[in-house]
């Protein structure tokens, strides 16, 4: 199986209607992959986050069905003195559709864009890293990479 489609989308773009149903589509997906976070907890840390910018790259599968997603949350702030941007990422994909670096793209398209647009300042990312092909990914494209 694979995933035969994917967009960007913007919460805070959407109507409440509209993110409401966000929220249910990928709580679904989320309780499939993930063990141990609560309907409320998910919302307000995916969709509903307070970073400053949040975009959610959205999978589907041929039937139209979301089968994962990558959130990214920019956080910008000072640190010593100094502009930063912190990234917080999370994704899910379900076990039929995983292997095709369907996140790739946008994650270094979102850290590209960053980096262009100030390129002194420096760029941070926290992320739980649940797989270790997940952090081997991430060190390969990105350094300094520490666990």
């Amino acid at each position: 199986m694979k995933v035969v489609h994917s967009e960007a989308l913007i919460p805070a773009e959407l109507g409440a209607a509209a993110r409401a149903q966000l929220i249910e589509d990928l709580y679904r997906v989320h309780v499939e992959i993930f063990d141990g976070v609560d309907r409320a907890a998910f919302a307000a840390y995916v969709v509903e986050s307070p970073a400053d910018h949040t975009s959610i790259l959205v999978h589907r599968d041929s039937a139209g069905a979301i089968v994962g997603y990558f959130a990214e949350h920019e956080f910008h702030r000072t640190l010593h003195g100094r502009p930063c941007v912190v990234l917080r990422g999370e994704a899910g994909l379900l076990r039929a559709f995983r292997g095709s670096q369907s996140n790739l793209r946008f994650g270094l398209g979102v850290a590209a864009r960053l980096l262009l647009a100030a390129p002194s300042r420096p760029v941070y990312y926290l992320g739980c890293l649940v797989h270790p092909s997940s952090y081997y990914q991430l060190a390969r494209y990105m350094r300094p990479a520490r666990p």
